[in-house]
């Protein structure tokens, strides 16, 4: 039977960059779970705004905002009528 070592990080270990010097790194521990569970996520929700943004054009954008102020939560504290008027 075959048997392969498979490499499995520490989560709680304090994540470090694989470049530059450990002087150069910020002040602020950061574990390895952390940069799994917000970094990268922040760069896939970079890539996906990113994408839509190239979909959808400016007014599109401008209207889809305007229309959550419309959501009747906190009882349309967000509601501006000088910005809709504007967009129409």
């Amino acid at each position: 039977m075959c048997t392969k070592k498979i490499d499995i990080p520490d989560l709680k270990a304090q994540y470090t960059r694989a470049h530059g010097r450990s002087h150069h790194q910020s002040e602020v521990l950061i574990t390895v779970e952390h940069h799994f569970k917000v970094d990268i996520f922040i760069v896939a929700i970079g890539f996906q705004l990113q994408e839509l943004d190239d979909i959808f054009c400016d007014q599109i954008i401008e209207l889809l905002i305007l229309s959550l102020t419309l959501y009747p939560q906190d009882s349309y504290n967000s509601f501006n009528v000088d910005d809709e008027c504007n967009f129409a």
